[in-house]
């Protein structure tokens, strides 16, 4: 489970690294092709780089440990093991177990949903009009909004006919050549299967953006006016709800849109793409699988067990554990140690712990990595979480016998002083497995445990991972009858060890109180953060609203003055052939416009069989208003002339 969280924890990693830098380099380049193979390469190649082998480097060589600094700690103070009770409302089993359940639910829901939509679609296409087939189909629907799925084309019967309806329709025929349901139908499989992956719906919604500029372009270069087309997408704009699996025509991202029409083409924006290749590198080096090499800090600690503190140096007598709402969370999961290594507790003993301890013999502090549990010899030794054996070293020096497991997720713990094997290298253990028997098979004075956990590579405190027991101070007993610096002594020894435990507890309390205020405060500031930010981006909203509506009232009113002025400019050159009111002209400048009631362009063979070869360049005739009153008046004189006749 943990190679599983790590594998996605990277996946997350890369893909925040390849979409952050599509963001900031190549999200405002024209080159949309180019941006859409980036971004699906990019969901690919991060599900990829971290089952990548790159060939491990040579580890160092840790140190030998000393025969010197290995010991039973001989001193006055030990503690005695207390099984720690159920809390009330406490149950067996955690919530993380049903994590997998709320998986499976919501990604059953997300696909269920996805089929939904594509039933929608099959029954939308009996129920609509099929109108022809070319290299799409298209469907006169009763939808509100046009869209298209793959080669189908859906258009609402009251765009039919509309001057709209040709750029609506070119529009959705991109769609439908890029083949961007494909685009469509991967992102939405991808998001059923990651749903609790943020930068999933960011690739969607970058991909959907690009298919619209892709599909804008291609309309815009066919009919060559963007500011007609900018007026249909206003006038369709309505707001978008889920877009599943369709392209849709008037997809609400209206501003973005209207700027990349308007962007200019900067030629060495191509030299952008070639950064990509670093990235690439970089990512592939950084999350591909390889064996880590030891760090240095490692050999720092086995080299604290020989050299003493240079004068002056202090260390804290007690390594603080994690903080008890950390232990609580992991106390349920089967790769994290959480119970005490011993299987028989009625004769265990803990005699030493984490941190400064006074040596025994040369009677100088010494750094101890781990935990010494007394207990007889053959005592049995046991899994403390799920993990497979990494390491089995048989030795009569040091810490002697040496087991360690890997629990995954960067936790190793390790045992020393034992005297019987029960597992091979290799071997999957399960949380409570017989592992080996305890000894006393290195340099020490007595059969004990030498336990010590692993995190990240840093020695941690053993305490923090035993959960079903808690440990009390208990100091030796002087026999009766002792001196009187006996029992001073004792009476010291009594004093330093209770000392010791309430500096233990209340350095506990500090930690745990200064962390929960820690995350109360980072809480209260995101929560104002947030509201500032959400606050700021409706207000930019609406001014950027604004200044749209604005525009395209301008364009408009632009838009009508020319139109206006198109129809008014007629050629005045000497190539066609000026015919006003069936009156040859060589000019037409001095027609005033609001007279001219029809004109009629004549070319190639109809021009020369009613004009001869004056019309061989063309032919334009003007009807004006006073033409047509005219023969009104002539029809209506000729109408009474004919009633007279009839009368007489």
């Amino acid at each position: 489970m943990s190679e599983v969280l790590i594998h996605i924890g990277k996946v997350l990693v890369i893909q925040a690294i390849f979409y952050g830098f599509y963001r900031l380099v190549l999200r405002n380049s024209i080159r949309h092709g180019w941006n859409r193979l980036f971004l699906l390469a990019a969901l690919v190649v991060s599900f990829v780089i971290p089952f990548i082998q790159i060939p491990d480097q040579l580890p160092v060589q840790p140190l030998e440990e000393s025969p010197v600094i290995v010991w039973m700690q001989e001193s006055a103070m030990e503690f005695e093991m207390v099984p720690i009770p159920k809390e009330n409302g406490d149950v067996d089993f955690s919530l993380w177990y049903l994590l997998p359940w709320l998986y499976v639910l919501v990604t059953f829901f997300l696909i269920g949903r996805s089929t939904v939509y594509l039933v929608f679609i099959q029954k939308l296409k009996k129920h609509s009009e099929y109108v022809k087939k070319r290299w799409f189909k298209l469907f006169k629907t009763s939808q509100t909004r046009p869209f298209s799925f793959f080669s189908n084309v859906f258009i609402p019967k009251d765009i039919f006919g509309s001057n709209a309806f040709d750029q609506i329709l070119a529009h959705e025929c991109v769609h439908v050549k890029q083949r961007h349901s494909i685009d469509r139908l991967l992102m939405d499989f991808l998001v059923s299967l990651f749903w609790f992956n943020p930068f999933i719906y960011l690739y969607r919604n970058a991909l959907i953006e690009i298919h619209e500029f892709q599909a804008d372009e291609a309309v815009i270069n066919q009919f060559n006016d963007p500011i007609g087309y900018q007026e249909v997408l206003y006038a369709q704009l309505q707001h978008a709800t889920y877009s599943g699996l369709v392209s849709h025509f008037n997809f609400s991202m209206i501003k973005k849109r209207i700027v990349m029409m308007n962007k200019q083409k900067n030629k060495y924006a191509g030299l952008l793409y070639a950064l990509t290749l670093p990235v690439l590198v970089s990512v592939i080096f950084a999350f591909s699988n390889k064996e880590a090499i030891e760090p240095i800090e490692n050999v720092g600690n086995e080299l604290a067990e020989i050299l003493s503190p240079e004068p002056g140096f202090k260390l804290p007598i007690f390594n603080l554990p994690e903080p008890k709402a950390q232990r609580k969370r992991t106390q349920q999961d089967d790769n994290v140690p959480s119970i005490l290594p011993i299987k028989e507790v009625d004769k265990v003993r803990m005699t030493s712990g984490y941190g400064m301890r006074m040596h025994p013999i040369y009677k100088v502090k010494k750094m101890h990595l781990g935990t010494d549990f007394s207990c007889p010899s053959g005592s049995t030794i046991i899994a403390p979480a799920d993990g497979v054996v990494k390491k089995i070293e048989a030795k009569r020096e040091g810490y002697g016998n040496i087991l360690t497991i890997d629990h995954g997720g960067g936790i190793e713990t390790r045992f020393a002083q034992l005297s019987e094997f029960k597992v091979q290298e290799g071997d999957k253990v399960k949380k409570g497995d017989i592992i080996a028997l305890s000894g006393s098979s290195g340099a020490s004075t007595a059969p004990h445990l030498h336990y010590e956990v692993k995190k990240e590579g840093k020695f941690v405190d053993p305490a923090s991972y035993i959960l079903d027991y808690d440990f009390r101070p208990r100091v030796k007993e002087i026999p009766s009858g002792g001196t009187d610096s006996q029992q001073e002594e004792s009476l010291r020894n009594q004093e330093e060890a209770l000392l010791a435990h309430q500096e233990m507890l209340l350095a506990k309390e500090e930690a745990e109180r200064a962390q929960m205020e820690k995350i109360k405060a980072q809480e209260a500031q995101a929560s104002a953060t947030e509201k500032q930010q959400r606050a700021y981006q409706l207000q930019k909203e609406a001014e950027e609203k604004r200044m749209i509506e604005e525009k395209i009232k301008k364009e408009k009113l632009k838009f009508k003055d020319s139109k206006q002025d198109r129809s008014v400019n007629i050629r005045t050159n000497d190539d066609p052939l000026y015919v006003v009111d069936g009156e040859v002209v060589k000019e037409v400048s001095d027609l005033d416009p609001q007279e001219i009631s029809e004109v009629i362009v004549l070319k190639g063979k109809t021009a020369t069989e009613k004009y001869g070869d004056k019309g061989e360049d063309g032919v334009v005739e003007i009807k004006t208003k006073n033409k047509q009153k005219d023969k009104k008046k002539e029809k209506i004189k000729g109408k009474g002339k004919e009633k007279m006749k009839d009368k007489n």
